[in-house]
């Protein structure tokens, strides 16, 4: 019989409707329950009752669109690319976490006069959130070659890539703009450095850019979604109209040309300032001595400064130019089956390699970064030691381990001098 609650709803059903849906079903066996939203009666002219579910329509659209298990990558290609974002994962974490840490315990490293390390700080915790949220998203997806984490995670996702690509981009603008006026302070002799006020000024702004960009890509000017040959979230392309337009155009130009060109002017300004300084040191010969003994130590810090934050940026822009090239090349590219598979994961590693060169940077740079990764590394590798101890004091062989620990008590005792 036919159920009154149901009766007179069925004129929209049919067998090639009950065809497709019981095809989503098949396919939404290999999902989880998450992917059924509800269930709907349905009736094929009084005669037969069967409980259909309806699918979520992006899960099917997912999932429709890997019934071929295309491998798009290949083992090779897929080992090649894990292994690389695995070593992109450790190192940013690790060495980001070193470089935060150096800086939080040596009360030195955030001195007035070392205001650089502040934005050193906010670049670092920026890398480690890349290496923490976003590498690790897009070697799961890698892997399976296909999004099956929602549609919320795929919009945070886009939005976490944006912010964090965003804010290193106007952290590196900023620390430009920091080292010109530090640098021009000096060649002024004016030893007042840059306010720390204005230090954190321009790291929250660095902040405040990319995460009111991001919100504008994921929820205003596009909306993200997984596409085929990808390993994140991106925003929807290609779309030609002005909102998408805009995206692409605001994306170049305000987040990579316009900071680089002041990042170029602000480094060409600072050379021509410590050339003039040096070639005026060298010609001088009535320059009071005070004030030449005073400036020469400073400005002779401030360019191995600059020498590093320079190497910093052009390694920050080899890493990232794949990505623009890539996003802006297939925003003109209509039929996208015609992207080679590699080209995503590609510019995505070379991208988030940034977050790991860092540190290293500094180790070789920076004898402070240096000095102050092995302390934290020896202090750890002390109380690994004491511990040990404690389990072998019978032990005959435990004299290494007595050497070490005298070895943490001395590092000890120097800390409590100091």
């Amino acid at each position: 019989m036919k159920d009154p609650a149901y009766d007179g709803q069925v004129l929209d059903w049919n067998m090639k409707d009950f065809k497709i849906i019981s095809k989503h079903m098949e396919i939404s066996r290999k999902s989880s329950f998450k992917d059924v939203i509800g269930c709907k009666r349905f009736v094929d002219t009084g005669r037969i009752d069967t409980m259909v579910l309806l699918i979520n329509t992006t899960t099917v659209l997912n999932r429709t669109n890997m019934t071929d298990m295309d491998d798009y990558y290949g083992p090779a290609l897929t080992s090649f690319f894990a292994v690389w974002l695995i070593m992109i994962i450790l190192c940013s974490i690790i060495g980001n976490i070193l470089v935060m840490l150096v800086i939080l315990l040596d009360s030195k490293m955030r001195h007035v006069h070392n205001s650089t390390n502040l934005f050193l700080f906010n670049l670092a915790l920026s890398d480690v959130m890349t290496g923490l949220l976003d590498a690790p998203v897009s070697l799961y997806t890698l892997t399976q070659e296909h999004w099956d984490l929602g549609d919320f995670l795929c919009n945070v996702n886009l939005f976490l890539n944006a912010t964090f690509l965003f804010t290193s981009v106007h952290s590196l603008m900023y620390i430009s703009i920091h080292k010109y006026l530090s640098v021009k302070r000096l060649s002024e002799c004016n030893t007042l450095p840059v306010s720390k006020c204005a230090c954190y000024t321009m790291i929250l702004a660095s902040w405040g850019w990319g995460i009111v960009f991001a919100l504008l890509t994921t929820l205003y000017l596009s909306a993200a979604e997984y596409k085929a040959k990808t390993i994140q979230c991106g925003p929807k392309y290609p779309i030609f109209n002005i909102k998408s337009f805009a995206l692409s155009f605001g994306n170049l130009m305000l987040n990579f040309v316009i900071p680089l060109i002041i990042m170029i002017i602000m480094y060409s300004r600072i050379y021509f300032i410590i050339k003039a300084d040096a070639v005026f040191r060298r010609k001088s010969t009535k320059l009071d001595s005070k004030i030449r003994s005073r400036s020469d130590p400073n400005v002779v810090n401030e360019k191995a400064v600059i020498h590093t934050l320079v190497i910093v940026l052009s390694c920050f822009i080899i890493c990232w130019l794949p990505y623009m090239f890539y996003t802006n090349f297939i925003f003109f590219t209509i039929d996208r089956k015609t992207i080679p598979a590699f080209i995503n994961p590609l510019a995505y590693c070379f991208g988030f390699s940034s977050s790991a060169c860092n540190p290293l940077i500094y180790a070789f740079r920076f004898p402070d970064f240096k000095n102050g990764y092995l302390h934290i590394l020896r202090k750890l590798s002390c109380r690994k030691s004491k511990k040990s101890v404690l389990y072998h004091v019978n032990d005959p062989d435990d004299t290494i381990e007595h050497i070490d620990l005298g070895e943490c008590n001395e590092d000890e005792h120097h800390d409590t001098v100091k």
